[in-house]
């Protein structure tokens, strides 16, 4: 389990440094910032964007922390709206090691710029089912995050980013699941 999660995290690491130093010919759609100010996601052309994720999910009671993978497709349909679809699987770190997985329509609320920090901060909600050995249960869970954007570009770029979420779930231990995103935006 370390070793995957070290493994994502230096493949996060090599397409940031990939991104951060692309060429600046290519360069065409560039997003106008001042000196002082990272630039944002949000803008008049609507987005697309894909995501891997890795991190770890937490159950509620006897069960410990297990990782977590999974994909990301997303779209802002408005500069402060975004709107996806998120599945992620995990094997649960107990005596039957069965795997559940979330597949979660989410929409949020993007912040752009909140601090010096935090880049397109985020807050929304997500639900769908969750499917694993046992019958198929429903989640609902709030959902915070921020992207990083790796390039002053307005399109055709990496971020890098962070997601928590709450999973309320029915007939099911509540969990909380963290993860970091790499995200190409189209």
């Amino acid at each position: 389990m370390l070793k995957i999660f070290l493994v994502s995290s230096l493949m996060a690491a090599s397409l940031s440094s990939y991104a951060q130093y692309s060429s600046s010919s290519e360069m065409e759609n560039v997003v106008t910032t001042s000196a002082e100010s990272k630039p944002t996601l949000s803008g008049s052309k609507l987005k697309w964007n894909m995501a891997i994720t890795s991190g770890f999910n937490s159950p509620t009671g006897p069960i410990g922390a297990s990782a977590d993978f999974g994909v990301y497709a997303g779209f802002h349909p408005a500069a402060q709206l975004k709107t996806g679809l998120d599945i992620s699987t995990t094997k649960l770190d107990d005596a039957s090691r069965f795997q559940r997985t979330t597949v979660l329509a989410e929409a949020a609320y993007t912040f752009g710029t909140v601090s010096n920090n935090f880049y397109n901060f985020y807050v929304g909600v997500g639900g769908g089912p969750v499917l694993s050995t046992l019958p198929t249960e429903w989640s609902v869970a709030p959902v915070v995050g921020f992207d990083i954007p790796m390039s002053s570009r307005s399109s055709d770029f990496i971020s890098l980013g962070a997601n928590a979420k709450y999973f309320l779930n029915t007939n099911a231990p509540e969990s909380i699941s963290s993860s970091l995103a790499v995200k190409y935006w189209f």
